[in-house]
């Protein structure tokens, strides 16, 4: 598998010697939907599965290479991620009208 960012910092593993830390904030972590890092690891506390970016009203997703060290299963992060987005909207008074799953041609409910 390729690197990963989530394995080169050397406060996590000896095999690196690389210093990372000045790329951990948590004013801007690190977006990455498919990855579960143990609490161990230095980037555990700044990564963020979602951004929903208040100004625009958009979720964004990343997706990496589940064959990398921490990743899961792509398809299946994908959709457990958009069930969450569908759920925070849900939760959302500033969201305009629901549009029916497909099972209504497109009609607003």
């Amino acid at each position: 598998s390729t690197p990963s960012l989530l394995t080169a910092n050397g406060d996590d593993f000896d095999v690196s010697t690389r210093d990372l830390s000045l790329l951990q904030s948590e004013e801007l972590p690190f977006l990455i939907t498919n990855a579960v890092l143990p609490p161990s690891n230095s980037w555990h506390f700044y990564t963020e599965a979602v951004h929903f970016d208040e100004a625009t009203g958009l979720a964004v997703l990343s997706i990496s290479d589940s064959g990398q060290t921490f990743n899961g299963p792509q398809i299946e992060t994908a959709l457990g991620a958009l069930d969450f987005v569908a759920h925070k909207n849900g939760e959302s008074s500033s969201c305009g009208p629901e549009i029916d799953g497909g099972s209504g041609g497109g009609r607003e409910n």
